[in-house]
């Protein structure tokens, strides 16, 4: 049986706002792929898409040799692609621009997801050239999901009482 939309269990996972500790990066995803970013004064308001990372299975892959895996040159789509420690997802965002009115300020270098539950964002400052790296945290994140008697959490996030996770497929945990 094929799912109709594999990649919205990621959507989901990944919908929220997301902080850096000083507040002055936000980040916003929706699980209907709308993105919002703001940084120094500058906006982006446009869409992303998200992929599972387990460099381990992908082809050609190489381990630089400082626990950072990277595609061989050629990479996919011709792009040498970068992996980070405990990355689980990677965010593709199409317009990468953040504006301040008509006015290109920051472009997103690159973004993704880990294990912990944290999110990246690395930015590039146009003007100057400055790159800026931000850990986002989600907003409210210390509020733990409410249980009824018989549901366990999934590490995707999904509450379900049955044996297998009807988001992953997951077995249920005892």
């Amino acid at each position: 049986m094929q799912v109709q939309n594999p990649s919205y269990q990621y959507y989901k996972k990944l919908a929220g706002t997301w902080k850096n500790a000083e507040g002055t990066c936000v980040l916003t995803l929706t699980t209907t792929v709308g993105l919002t970013a703001s940084f120094g004064g500058a906006v982006l308001d446009g869409h992303y898409d998200v992929y599972p990372v387990d460099p381990s299975n992908w082809p050609g892959m190489q381990n630089t040799g400082s626990g950072m895996p990277m595609m061989g040159m050629m990479g996919m789509m011709g792009q040498t692609m970068t992996f980070h420690s405990g990355e689980d997802m990677a965010l593709e965002i199409g317009d990468k621009s953040l504006k301040n009115g008509d006015q290109v300020i920051y472009t997103i270098e690159s973004g993704w997801h880990d294990l912990e539950n944290k999110m990246y964002l690395e930015l590039l400052e146009v003007a100057t050239g400055n790159k800026y790296e931000f850990t986002l945290f989600r907003e409210g994140a210390g509020a733990a999901p409410v249980l009824k008697e018989g549901e366990v959490l999934c590490e995707c996030g999904q509450i379900f009482s049955r044996k297998f996770c009807p988001n992953c497929g997951k077995p249920r945990n005892p």
